[in-house]
C-alpha cells in the first residue's frame, strides 16, 4: 500500500520534472509532423483552470507511460485535431493526476498545447461512466473533441470519462486506421510483466528465508545482520512490487 500511494507518487512527480524539461527544449521537443513519437516521450502540456492540473502528457497509455503522466492513447485522434483525441490518466496511483476529472461541469476549459499549436477544449457534459459492453469513449468520432478517460474504480472494469468539444479550428492530421488494444485502453495491464514478477518474488522469497536464516543463526550479531540484509530486501521488495505494479489496470 505504502508503495502503491506514496512510492509511485513521488516517482512520478521527479518523472514529470523530467518530461517537462525536454519538452521546454527547443532539441528536445516533440513536435506532431505526422510522425507519431516514441512511447513514453512528452507529447503535449494538459492544463485543466478548474482542477488546478498542469500535467506533462506522454505518448502511450501502457502502465509504464501512465506511472509518468497522462498519456495520448495510441490509435486515437492527434490532440487539436479532427476526431476523437483521448488522453487517459491515473485516478489512485502515481500522483493520481485525474483523481478529480468527476468534478468538472459544463463549460471548464481544458487547454492543451502540443507542437501542433495551443489548443482549448470546453467541457460539454458532467463526467459519465462506461460500463463494460457500453460504447467505448475512446471510439473514433467525426467532431473534433477530446475525451479524458480514467477508471472508475479501485476494481477496474467500468471508465470514468468527461467529453470536451475544440473551441478553434483544428489542425490537419492523418486519422488512425486500428483501435486501441486492451492494454491501451487501461482496462488490462501489461501482460509482458508476467514473467518479471514471478522471478523476482521468487528471489524475494529467498532473500526473506536467507535473513531469517541469518538472524537465526547470529543472534550475538542481530545489529550486524540487520545492516546487511534489510537493504537487500528492500531493494528486491522494490523491484517486485515495480513488476506486479505493471499488471494492474493502466488508469487505477
Amino acid at each position: 500500500m505504502a508503495y502503491l500511494f506514496s512510492f509511485t507518487s513521488l516517482q512520478q512527480q521527479r518523472k514529470q520534472r523530467q518530461l517537462l524539461n525536454i519538452f521546454t527544449t527547443p532539441a528536445g521537443a516533440v513536435t506532431y509532423t505526422g510522425v507519431v513519437p516514441a512511447p513514453g516521450n512528452p507529447v503535449a502540456i494538459l492544463t485543466i483552470p478548474a482542477l488546478r492540473l498542469d500535467q506533462v502528457v506522454v505518448e502511450g497509455t501502457a502502465p509504464t507511460e501512465l506511472a509518468a503522466g497522462p498519456g495520448r492513447m495510441p490509435h486515437t485522434a492527434l490532440l487539436g485535431t479532427k476526431g476523437n483525441a483521448v488522453i487517459a490518466g491515473r485516478r489512485y496511483t502515481s500522483g493520481a493526476p485525474f483523481a478529480d476529472i468527476d468534478r468538472l461541469v459544463r463549460g471548464d476549459v481544458v487547454r492543451v498545447v502540443t507542437g501542433l499549436g495551443s489548443f482549448r477544449y470546453r467541457v460539454v457534459a458532467p463526467a459519465s461512466i462506461a460500463e463494460p459492453g457500453q460504447i467505448d469513449p475512446a471510439s473514433p468520432t467525426k467532431a473534433s473533441e477530446l475525451t479524458l478517460l480514467t477508471s472508475s474504480s479501485m476494481t477496474g472494469g467500468s471508465k470514468l470519462y468527461v467529453k470536451a468539444r475544440l473551441l478553434s479550428a483544428p489542425a490537419s492530421a492523418s486519422r488512425p486506421k486500428t483501435p486501441p488494444t486492451k492494454t491501451e485502453l487501461g482496462i488490462a495491464g501489461d501482460p509482458g510483466a508476467v514473467v518479471p514478477t514471478i522471478v523476482w518474488g521468487v528471489v524475494l522469497i529467498g532473500a526473506l528465508a536467507m535473513s531469517v536464516l541469518a538472524y537465526r543463526r547470529a543472534k550475538e550479531h542481530l545489529v550486524v545482520v540487520y545492516v546487511l540484509s534489510t537493504p537487500i530486501v528492500l531493494a528486491v521488495a522494490l523491484m517486485f512490487y515495480s513488476q506486479l505494479y505493471q499488471l494492474l489496470p493502466s488508469t487505477l
